[in-house]
């Protein structure tokens, strides 16, 4: 084998160890969605679930089973707030069309966004609290 083809046979092997590894990753990332922890208070008076993220996606309280999914709803509101001012920040930063502004305001939408009459303002939060 002279150098050339030894060159080739190394490049190839580089090539299959890349896709290997780019297999092992998705699988990885396909496990994700399954992968859940679990918490409970001392008493077992509340139970949370998160995903792999941290993400709450489960709260019961044992006192009140509805203000569980309150909270849940809360953190879930506060979540989309927080990511319309994140985009808000890019755009000032960045400008309204660059791709990182833009990518997050078609995910979250922008400060903007909010003259909804649900009550939440534009930099997140309920109007009349602080």
């Amino acid at each position: 084998m002279d150098g050339f083809d030894e060159v080739i046979a190394r490049v190839e092997g580089e090539v299959a160890g890349a896709q290997e590894l780019a297999e092992r990753a998705q699988g990885f990332l396909d496990s994700l969605a399954d992968v859940r922890g679990v918490g409970v208070d001392r008493d077992e008076r509340v139970r949370v679930e998160v995903d792999a993220s941290g993400n709450v996606v489960s709260l019961e309280i044992e006192e009140d089973p509805e203000l569980g999914g309150a909270v849940v709803e809360a953190l879930e509101a506060a979540r989309a707030a927080a990511g319309r001012s994140l985009a808000g920040a890019a755009g000032r930063a960045y400008g309204e069309d660059s791709e990182v502004a833009s990518q997050l305001a078609q995910e979250y939408g922008t400060d903007d966004d909010d003259d909804d009459v649900s009550g939440y303002g534009a930099r997140g939060g309920f109007r009349g609290w602080r």
